[in-house]
């Protein structure tokens, strides 16, 4: 049940992801309901973190022309209304982030709030190894009969 668990939980990522966090699209992709879909999300604690970085206005973005890599000048725009629905939606919160140092606290601040617990399986392969050992002295054994049957026992003593 665990690894079927595990399935849905990435069946229900991957369509996010490749319907751009559009969650109606997702269940369609799915062929679910969208009630059917948010109950999945809510099931297993799926909580959508939404981060638009950059700064407000004009920015200066890299662009590469037959001169090598050239920055000009366009304008940032980030659609924080649709941002903060697909937080909402799925219980999580919307941040934005005007430079670096905030961006970090953002995630620093997202790790705080989910502490996911990692559960490790650990698994041991064994390997015998008294194989050889054995089959030595088995064979030694084997050896010394002979030998004190056959070639020891013909020297007078």
């Amino acid at each position: 049940e665990e690894v079927i668990s595990d399935i849905e939980q990435q069946m229900l990522l991957d369509a996010l992801r490749a319907t751009n966090w559009n969650k109606t699209e997702a269940a369609r992709l799915l062929k679910m309901s969208f009630r059917s879909f948010r109950y999945k999300l809510s099931k297993y604690d799926i909580k959508i973190y939404t981060i638009g970085a950059g700064a407000k206005g004009e920015v200066y973005y890299p662009v590469e022309t037959m001169f090598g890599t050239q920055y000009k000048q366009i304008q940032s725009d980030i659609d924080e209304e649709l941002l903060t629905e697909v937080a909402e939606n799925t219980e999580g919160q919307y941040f934005r982030a005007t430079n670096t140092k905030a961006l970090r606290e953002i995630y620093n601040k997202i790790s705080k709030m989910e502490k996911v617990r990692i559960e490790v399986k650990e698994f041991v392969k064994y390997k015998e190894l008294y194989f050889n050992y054995v089959l030595t002295a088995l064979i030694l054994l084997v050896f010394s009969f002979i030998l004190e049957k056959f070639w020891l026992s013909r020297i007078p003593g």
